[in-house]
Formats: structure tokens, C-alpha cells, sequence
């Protein structure tokens, strides 16, 4: 057998053959009556120096596979797609913006720390030192439906009502009977019964959120018919402040969702509080060895011009730029999905409307128009403008319910392993225009060691629960039913009168549960349940029937199971994230 490069690619030598190689050579210089068993000296020898060498066989095995793209890892990929112009992506930093609250003047240095509420290890710094700000008086309006000409009304704040308040009284009362209550004093009204009495939280009461007034026990006000009240927030208020940039300390997907960032790691006298309002701006980890070989391939028309591959490769180039996908419409006639003749329809997730505009400018075919909802002009190398258009894909959250069966190889932290690699793999094969095909997801499942048996649920919604109880035989006098909704006894239902009286008791009993929306008998040993939120495996467990003559078997079936496939729209794109992903180990 030949070993070493071949036809057929690197044949290792192993280390079995090496060392009858080596045998076989002794032997042959001193005879076959040699001893060469693993327990003499010669044969331990033999072992030794086959040992090494099979080391340095499989060190030739990746040398040689390190050549190329397919089985190179590590900085020996980065080397090869080098040679296409290709870098890997490196990890980028999660930023957003904070809104700090405190003493108005204080100044927050920059650097300071702030963390997600329930996750220290996400941890972000200010990108530059801020002093808080003035804070923004709350101001609310009282508008009625007509100008009353009888009359009188009362207004609540915090629970205290004001004393009446007349038909022809004017702001000025109004604000005063406001600061007679003893939560108030500084508030300020204008306007007038036909305007509006237009009421701002003032000096002690200001620059801070207030509940809203309410209108009193007491309205008599006439017009010639009742006159109804409004009562809303024109300008909600709002404590000393400033906004605040932040860059997550380490690079990668650091996540931190509207209202989490709350925890001040770096004490600063005055400053009080902090929050994001909008959700920050997740960085990506460093690009995998998957990831890279997948965009090398995708970026392998790059160097052409004038073709949808080219066109697409060029985009992809673009760091930000997540997926993209070209169509094109050769035909005389709109096609089916409104892409006039003639034209070429870009479909960019992420990346910069000026950045993807110039790189198609670059590469697009002359005279071919170009479709798409989103339009940026450029100048092309001799001066005129072009406008440029592609679309941005519509991200279509999917929802993924995994039941799991183990043996005792899976692993702590398992359940995780398994979002972990469900989302590595959507990531790759899931782009833009892409069905999402349910049974792909078995196979990053089945890599988790351990795992003996999946059963999956998934829809472009939260997974409503629907469970099946059913008996084998009617109820009898003196049994007792028993059972479980997440993991918590219900009360025992006892047979009352008749079988078909037991069954409407129990489900009522099962319908009492917070967790359950509906329970209804839809057979005559049938009920059907449907659990309040998603989750699994089913909040029912353990029926049993106890006493009486005889004792109906439960069973507990999921009805809700849906495996189909989900269709991808040409402008549409699958999004996956952690916390639509839900996986349970089945006892």
C-alpha cells in the first residue's frame, strides 16, 4: 500500500504498520529467532521508535491538510484564504447608549462601568465623560368636551382628591386647589375650561416623572348635556440626566436588552441610576472557521464584474454586511415577485446604505436597471450620478421548542451545547430567500453527545401548548383523580354522581391553574388543555385514578406538534436568537 501524498490525497502510515515495518527490518538483519515481545528490551525499543514516527506521520497528515481551505483550521486557514485577498473577521464590540440619572452637574468620567442587571460579566464602559444634565418637567392637559356653563369637578393625584373645583373658576384655582394637596406645591396651570387647562410640575415637583391625574368622584359640569373629561401626558417627566454612549468592554456578542443595563459597577457621588432604552447594538465573536470557509466561497466571484455572483461577493466584502442574495430578472415582463424586466434586485441584511451602493456601482452590468425599496445615489468613475437600489430582508423570528431523550454520556450544560449549535448552524445555513427545513436541525442536535431521541416543535410565533387527557374507561364510584400541572398537585377531583359530571369537574379543576388558558371536555373521556405560555415538555403530569372498583389509565398527549418547514420569502430572512429557543430534557 502506498503511503504518503497519492492520487488519492495523504495516506498516513499508522502506527500498527510502522511497527511491523520496523519488525520485519530487525528480523532481517538479525534473524527471525529474535525476540521482539512488548515485554524485552528490543521490543520495547520497536514500540518507542514507532511511536515517534507515527507522530511524525501525522504531523506530515496536517501539514498537508493545511494547504487547503476544506481542512485547514485555525491560523492555517487564514493563511490560505489570504491567498484569495480574504482576512477573517474579527470580533467587534457591543455599543448602545445609556441615560444615567442623578445630581444635575455631576460628571460621570469616562471609562466607568455599568453592567446588565442579572448578568455582571456583561459589562460596559463610557466612551467619553458626560455631565448630567437639567431634568424635563412633567406636564399633563385636562381638555373637556365642551365649555361648561354649571357645574363643578374634582381631580385625584396619588390618591387625594381636590376639593371642587367650579365651572367658571379659572387656572389660577385650579393650580391652587392642585397645591393644597399635600403631594404637591409647585404646579403650575394655564389655559381655560374652552382651551384646556394645560398643568406643569414645577420646582419641587419637577424634572421627575409623576403619576397621572385622574378625574375625581365629583363632575357635574353642564353644557346643556354632561361635559366628559381627558386627562393625558403631553410631556413626560423626566430626572436630571444625560445620555451616555457605551462600548462593551470585551469584543463579541455582549447582549443587553432595553432596560437591562441598570447596574452602576463604578461609584460616582451623584450619580444615581442609569438605563438603556433601546436595546444595545450587539458585536459579533470572531468569525469562525466555518463561517470563514463559507464567505471565501462566497466571495470567490469577487474579481469578476457584471455577474449576479460578482455583484453578491462584492457586497459580501463589506465587514458589516451579515447576507446577501442577488436576483435577477432576464425576461421581457415583471416577474412574479414585481422585479421589472431586465433588472437585477439586491438583498442586503446589515452593512451601510453608502458602503453597499458604492460596491455594487463597482461591479453592476451597464444599461440593467436595478430593484429595490431602498435608493442611494453614488457617482460613478466619470463624474454622473447613479442611483442605486436593493431592499433590506425582513427578519422572520423562528420559535424552537426541543425535547430531548439522554443517556448518561450527555453532558452538563448540555442543553445549552444544543442552542449553541443550533444557532452556529442557522447562521450558516439559513440566509436570505432560505426555507427554514426542519429536519436539518436534527443534525447539530445529534452532535451533542448523548442525545438518544429529539422532538421538535417550531413556528414563526411562541408555540402554543396543547395538550390531549384522555381515559381508557369511565369513571366509578369512589375514585379519586390526581395530577399534576408543572410539577404541582392539583387538588383531588372525586367522583361526583356521574362519569360525565367528574370529567366537567376536573377539567374545571385543571382550568383554575394560572398556567392553563382553557380546559374543556371534547370527548367523552377526553379533555382538551391549552397551557397560558409556551413551554415543554406539557405542564400536565402524573394523572392517575385511585380508589373505587376500578381505575381509568390516563395518557397525556401533545397535540400541538408542528414540524413543517417554514417558508423564506425572496425578501425575507430567518432570524434566530437564544431566548426564542427552548430545550428540555425528557426524564
Amino acid at each position: 500500500m502506498a503511503f504518503g501524498v497519492t492520487d488519492d490525497g495523504f495516506v498516513t502510515k499508522r502506527l500498527q504498520d510502522i511497527k511491523t515495518e520496523i519488525e520485519d527490518s530487525i528480523r532481517d538483519v538479525l534473524g527471525t529467532a529474535i525476540n521482539l515481545l512488548p515485554t524485552e528490551s528490543l521490543g520495547q525499543v520497536v514500540g518507542i521508535l514507532s511511536e515517534r514516527e507515527a507522530l511524525l506521520w501525522e504531523l506530515a497528515e496536517d501539514v498537508y491538510n493545511s494547504q487547503y481551505p476544506g481542512s485547514a483550521s485555525g491560523a492555517s486557514l487564514d493563511y490560505v484564504v489570504s491567498l484569495t485577498g480574504i482576512e477573517r473577521l474579527g470580533a467587534t464590540f457591543s455599543q448602545g447608549v445609556i441615560t444615567c440619572f442623578g445630581t444635575q452637574s455631576t460628571i460621570i468620567p469616562a471609562g466607568s462601568v455599568v453592567s446588565v442587571a442579572g448578568n455582571p460579566d456583561a459589562r460596559f464602559e463610557t466612551d467619553g465623560s458626560a455631565t448630567i444634565g437639567p431634568g424635563t418637567d412633567e406636564v399633563q392637559t385636562i381638555t373637556f368636551s365642551g365649555t361648561p356653563t354649571s357645574g363643578e369637578f374634582t381631580l385625584i393625584f396619588s390618591g387625594e382628591e381636590t376639593a371642587a373645583i367650579q365651572w367658571d373658576d379659572a387656572a389660577i384655582d385650579v393650580q391652587n386647589a392642585l397645591n393644597a394637596l399635600s403631594a404637591l406645591s409647585a404646579v403650575t396651570v394655564s389655559g381655560s375650561f374652552g382651551a384646556g387647562f394645560v398643568v406643569t410640575f414645577a420646582g419641587a415637583d419637577g424634572e421627575q416623572p409623576q403619576p397621572d391625574l385622574e378625574e375625581g368622584n365629583t363632575n357635574t359640569l353642564d353644557d346643556g348635556s354632561p361635559v366628559t373629561i381627558s386627562i393625558a401626558e403631553t410631556t413626560p417627566g423626566k430626572l436630571p440626566n444625560v445620555d451616555v454612549s457605551v462600548t462593551a468592554e470585551t469584543a463579541g456578542a455582549i447582549s443587553a436588552l432595553a432596560g437591562t443595563l441598570t447596574v452602576i459597577e463604578t461609584v460616582v457621588a451623584g450619580w444615581d441610576s442609569c438605563t438603556n432604552a433601546a436595546d444595545i447594538v450587539e458585536g459579533k465573536n470572531i468569525e469562525t472557521d466555518a463561517e470563514l470557509r463559507v464567505r471565501r466561497l462566497q466571495t470567490l466571484s469577487q474579481p469578476g464584474s457584471a455577474t449576479v455572483d460578482a455583484i453578491r461577493a462584492k457586497i459580501l466584502s463589506i465587514d458589516e454586511v451579515k447576507a446577501a442574495v442577488v436576483f435577477e430578472n432576464i425576461q421581457d415582463v415583471t416577474d412574479g415577485e414585481g422585479r421589472p424586466p431586465h433588472s437585477i434586485a439586491p438583498v442586503v441584511l446589515d452593512g451601510d446604505d453608502n458602503d453597499i451602493a458604492l460596491a455594487i456601482q463597482t461591479v453592476r452590468p451597464a444599461g440593467i436597471q436595478m430593484f429595490g425599496d431602498v435608493s442611494v445615489v453614488v457617482q460613478d468613475s466619470q463624474g454622473f450620478d447613479q442611483e442605486i437600489k436593493f431592499s433590506r430582508p425582513t427578519e422572520i423570528d423562528i420559535y424552537l421548542e426541543v425535547d430531548i431523550k439522554t443517556d448518561s454520556t450527555f453532558p452538563t450544560g448540555g442543553e445549552d451545547a444544543i442552542t449553541d449549535a443550533i444557532l452556529d448552524y442557522a447562521g450558516i445555513n439559513f440566509s436570505i430567500a432560505d426555507d427554514v427545513i426542519t429536519s436539518q436541525l436534527y443534525c447539530p442536535i445529534h452532535e451533542i453527545q448523548g442525545v438518544t431521541d429529539i422532538d421538535l416543535r417550531i413556528d414563526t410565533s411562541n408555540i402554543p401548548l396543547v395538550q390531549k387527557l384522555t381515559f381508557d374507561a369511565d369513571f366509578v364510584t369512589g375514585n379519586a383523580i390526581n395530577g399534576k400541572i408543572a410539577g404541582s398537585a392539583i387538588t383531588p377531583v372525586p367522583f361526583n354522581t356521574t362519569h360525565a359530571q367528574t370529567l366537567s369537574d376536573l377539567a374545571a379543576e385543571i382550568q383554575s391553574d394560572a398556567l392553563i388558558t382553557t380546559a374543556a371536555v371534547t370527548g367523552a373521556r377526553e379533555i382538551t388543555v391549552t397551557s397560558a405560555a409556551a413551554g415543554s415538555p406539557g405542564p400536565l403530569s402524573d394523572f392517575v385514578v385511585t380508589g373505587g372498583a376500578t381505575q381509568p389509565v390516563a395518557d397525556v398527549e401533545t397535540t400541538s406538534h408542528s414540524d413543517d418547514n417554514i417558508p423564506i420569502a425572496a425578501d425575507e430572512i430567518s432570524s434566530w436568537d437564544s431566548t426564542r429557543i427552548k430545550v428540555t430534557k425528557l426524564l
